[in-house]
């Protein structure tokens, strides 16, 4: 029977996911967690198959970061991420860091939740509806550019290139508190806790050489 984590912020999401699996007699929930720091001490103290975790179960910490720390506790279970984010670029860079399953918040859990654990406990990768054709959009696409502005290019080239914001705020001609603040929306655009991981997911995404 396989052992599994649920992990989301969510107590109604919880309960929909609890309530999808009552009635599956190949598995059994071992553990349900509301918040990252309780998820990690539990995953910690038990054997685990999966882990179903909700993509923003803290708001304060990057979705990949949370991924990452998952993946350290236990590199062997298989995760599975709940998200309200359909964009396939998005998708990509998850599986990129380790995921096994994705599935849209949008998409029913009903029919997708228990497909989804059977195909990733066979080494297999699921992504329900919308993400599945979503993600072949950006692998057909491949690069592309988004809802970027110049400014926003601008500055996000120079700080690849390895300029300080003071640097940036003078050459641009305006102030350093600018530069912050447009960095800032960087990095929650690409979901970087700080320029290095910013700067390689905007090149993943073809922003960047």
């Amino acid at each position: 029977m396989l052992r599994i984590v649920i992990a989301d912020d969510v107590d109604l999401v919880l309960k929909g996911i609890q309530s999808v699996l009552s009635d599956w007699t190949d598995g059994e929930i071992v553990g349900v967690y509301q918040s990252v720091s309780e998820l990690l001490a539990g995953l910690a103290k038990k054997p685990v198959d999966a882990v179903i975790l909700d993509d923003r179960i803290d708001p304060e910490c990057a979705p990949l970061r949370v991924i990452q720390q998952v993946k350290e506790v236990v590199p062997k279970a298989k995760l599975i991420v709940l998200g309200t984010v359909v964009d396939g670029m998005v998708v990509q860079e998850f599986f990129a860091r380790g995921i096994h399953g994705y599935l849209y918040k949008s998409d029913s859990l009903a029919d997708t939740l228990v497909p989804a654990i059977r195909a990733v406990n066979q080494g297999k990768l699921y992504l329900s509806p919308t993400a599945g054709a979503e993600h072949m959009v950006a692998i057909q696409e491949g690069r592309r550019r988004w809802q970027l502005d110049d400014e926003a290019l601008t500055i996000l080239r120079l700080l690849a290139d390895g300029s300080h914001v003071s640097q940036i705020a003078h050459r641009l001609g305006v102030s350093p508190y600018r530069i912050y603040s447009v960095r800032n929306k960087l990095r929650a655009r690409f979901g970087a806790e700080n320029n290095e991981a910013m700067i390689s997911r905007a090149t993943a995404e073809g922003f960047l050489p």
